[in-house]
């Protein structure tokens, strides 16, 4: 089948921006993977930022179309010309407010849309939850990135979200068995403390110091919230335990020098962050919530914290230490279900599933079993 000039149909991906976050890696990934069967499009409805240079080095086209706050009206008349100069076959958005512009400017234009929903709705607002319930209806199908955000936002927004394709990571290369030292901690997170309980790992580690117990924790991220975790680490004395590391573009590279990966968290989806610590071999420490205890079972796959407290974090932290001698059949287990369900060549099978039955029933909104999973 010929697609214009193209022998390949063409995928409009839609997202915020070119910054680098779980949503921005799963672009890349799949984007990457599937290139072969696929000419791919990304677009960002605001500026530019390091996943731009990373997808045009893959020869992968991208597009900025500058908006500057969030709901710049000016993006839809520039996304609108864009699609009407490129001519996608489908347009896949990621991320809230890329949904709901994906959704409707492909309503207009009469062309197949795919929103990818990365978290779950208990943070929205009366307002986005209503944009959200209204407009959802207008995509072709909506995928979560996990179980649980599907049911959580089928509650919440009160539309069904019935399909889910798990965010995944290349398991190609096996970790190399090494020591494992349940002391030197690794946090890879954007600086969000509305988001992430990163004051609450602070204190930890210094409920733990009292206690005799001594961790080492290096923070790599950055964010808005920056200066008020500096104070924090300075107030209680733990300068020379918790080391805020700064932005890191390939989080992967350094995960190797670590043994123990930590998120503790107040909202989340399915994070890239923790399959990369276990496709790494380390142990994962996160919080229960989200579609986290779909890969991280409890003493199994990893550590779950209960509630995001400062005292549940600590126990959590106890509990690796006292299971020091069980911490390697742990992290061969979270590979071997990394494997199994979250690896890229399965996510990136389901993804060339869903966009050729698209592609064959436009009209469609009932992909089969066999094409995507189902909740």
């Amino acid at each position: 089948m010929q697609y214009g000039t193209s022998s390949k149909p063409r995928i409009l991906i839609l997202t915020i921006g070119f910054a680098i976050g779980g949503a921005e890696k799963v672009i890349f990934n799949i984007s990457k993977a599937l290139r072969k069967d696929f000419e791919f499009l990304v677009v960002s409805l605001r500026g530019d930022g390091p996943l731009r240079s990373i997808l045009e080095k893959e020869g992968i086209k991208t597009f900025i179309l500058g908006g500057k706050f969030p709901f710049d009206l000016r993006i839809f008349l520039r996304l609108n010309s864009l699609v009407k100069r490129v001519r996608p076959h489908i347009i896949h958005s990621h991320l809230l407010k890329a949904n709901w512009i994906g959704r409707i400017i492909a309503y207009i234009n009469k062309i197949p849309e795919i929103s990818t929903i990365h978290t779950v709705s208990t943070f929205l607002n009366p307002i986005e939850v209503l944009l959200e319930r209204y407009t959802a209806p207008l995509a072709s199908v909506n995928v979560c990135c996990s179980k649980y955000v599907a049911l959580d936002n089928t509650k919440k927004i009160k539309h069904p979200f019935k399909y889910y394709i798990y965010n995944a990571v290349e398991t190609r290369n096996n970790p190399l068995k090494k020591m494992i030292d349940p002391h030197k901690l690794l946090v890879v997170s954007r600086i969000d403390l509305k988001q992430k309980a990163l004051l609450e790992l602070v204190e930890a580690i210094s409920i733990l110091k009292e206690k005799g117990r001594e961790f080492t924790v290096d923070i790599y991220g950055d964010g808005e919230d920056i200066t008020t975790l500096e104070k924090k680490i300075r107030k209680l004395g733990l300068e020379k335990n918790i080391t805020l590391k700064g932005f890191i573009l390939k989080p992967i590279t350094v995960m190797p020098l670590y043994s123990v990966f930590v998120l503790p968290s107040k909202i989340e989806g399915l994070p890239i962050s923790i399959l990369e610590a276990v496709s790494s071999g380390l142990v994962v420490v996160a919080s229960n919530l989200g579609g986290i205890p779909e890969i991280i079972n409890d003493g199994e796959t990893g550590f779950l914290i209960d509630g995001y407290s400062s005292e549940n974090i600590s126990s959590a932290l106890s509990r690796v230490v006292a299971k020091r001698d069980d911490l390697s059949r742990i992290v061969a287990n979270a590979r071997a279900k990394l494997e199994m369900s979250f690896s890229l060549e399965k996510a990136a099978s389901h993804w060339r599933n869903l966009y050729r039955f698209i592609l064959e029933n436009p009209s469609s909104t009932e992909p089969p079993t066999s094409i995507i999973p189902h909740v």
